[in-house]
């Protein structure tokens, strides 16, 4: 068994790799580590001990809980390692729960008494053979050229105040981003098929059917001369916006129910995750 991650995987699906990697029933495929979010909060409203006050008063969200694997470590900050390490667009990117102010620091508990399987008798192998192909690899070698090219964007804050010096600049960027283009841009000759009960709704909701073979975000980075804009699409479909100005801290505007509208604005993204939300059925 393979199981794909990046550096967006949170939660649940860190919970469930490092299970499955614990017990050695399972290759972990992806970026170098998941996203590090290895607590569970819980929202308490403040009204809770104020109720005769008629204003609503907020909420406080609390961490209550942690998770830890069964050999003792815990999922938070350090989040589940790649068995074999892939380069991708997030991956000189601060995104995880390390990178967070006031994150939880890793720890562990004693580890749990079980037995692993002996699923993969060539494991070493394998992950040194597939190491090895991905280093030489011409593809990931440009995977991972353009993943630095996106935090060297990301880093860089600073602006030519001549106007035709920054339009020189700015025609420098787009002429070198354009190597980029083929970066994701494969076949790899594989059919994928929906489950049965899912192929009837396909003729009530186009959403998704669209979606539901590709759910790899695509990231656009626009630069302008007060702030740095970051555009997350999936199948073309603008889903969120990170806004990171030139003075002040950066936000995140969110289509939270999929009808293109970005509603929703946080300076921080808690969980970690933001996906798209399609509505399936309204009753």
């Amino acid at each position: 068994m393979v199981l794909l991650v990046n550096e967006l995987s949170a939660s649940a699906s860190e919970i469930f790799a490092a299970a499955m990697q614990d017990y050695n029933r399972a290759v972990i495929l992806g970026g170098n580590q998941t996203y590090g979010k290895g607590t569970v909060q819980n929202i308490l409203p403040i009204n809770k001990f104020y109720p005769n006050y008629d204003q609503d008063l907020g909420y406080l969200k609390m961490t209550i809980q942690k998770f830890y694997r069964i050999n003792g470590g815990s999922t938070q900050v350090e989040g589940v390692y790649s068995d074999i390490a892939m380069p991708t667009r997030f991956s000189y990117m601060k995104y995880g729960e390390r990178d967070l102010e006031g994150a939880l620091p890793w720890d562990k508990v004693p580890q749990a008494s079980y037995t692993q399987v002996n699923s993969y008798s060539n494991f070493s192998d394998v992950v040194t053979t597939s190491i090895e192909r991905i280093n030489k690899d011409p593809k990931f070698q440009l995977i991972d050229e353009y993943a630095k090219w996106l935090k060297k964007e990301q880093d860089d804050s600073s602006y030519s105040l001549n106007y035709k010096q920054y339009q020189k600049e700015l025609k420098q960027r787009e002429d070198f981003a354009k190597k980029f283009k083929s970066v994701f841009k494969y076949q790899s000759g594989l059919a994928f098929n929906s489950p049965s009960y899912e192929i009837p709704l396909f003729k009530e909701n186009i959403d998704l059917k669209e979606n539901s073979f590709s759910f790899e975000p695509e990231v656009t980075i626009i630069r302008k001369e007060d702030q740095l804009i970051e555009e997350y699409r999936i199948n073309g479909s603008l889903y969120m916006v990170k806004v990171t100005p030139s003075i002040g801290p950066a936000y995140y505007l969110i289509d939270q129910d999929g009808d293109g509208k970005l509603e929703s604005r946080t300076s921080r993204l808690g969980s970690g995750t933001t996906t798209p939300q399609w509505i399936l059925f309204e009753w």
